[in-house]
């Protein structure tokens, strides 16, 4: 008993270390997509910004949805405005709360 109670908190230890390492590594390379556009001249603190066919994609720090735009240059689900941009480009976000976070770290309304 006491034997198969061990290896089930084994087995338990490991799943969790498992996601913890699986979770870190998501952070990394969230990290290293975010700074990679920041590097963009479109971007403000706290933004990072890929320019695609005239077009930005703007990402908040910290938004995991980064690595999905970085596999395929798409999202699933995202919310495009047009003229939007601080030169008048479309921006296109993840959320509305990004696209106005953006907009007002650029001074525009």
């Amino acid at each position: 008993m006491k034997r198969i109670l061990m290896i089930g908190s084994l087995a338990v230890l490991v799943a969790l270390q498992s996601c913890e390492t699986s979770h870190s590594m998501v952070e990394s390379e969230t990290a290293k997509h975010f700074a990679e556009g920041s590097k963009s001249p479109q971007a403000k603190p706290g933004f990072a910004v890929f320019e695609e066919d005239g077009r930005l994609w703007v990402f908040s720090k910290g938004d995991v949805s980064i690595r999905e735009y970085k596999k395929s240059r798409e999202l699933a689900k995202c919310v495009t405005s047009i003229g939007a941009g601080p030169n008048g480009e479309t921006v296109k976000a993840p959320d509305q709360k990004t696209i106005d976070g953006f907009r007002l770290a650029h001074g525009v309304k």
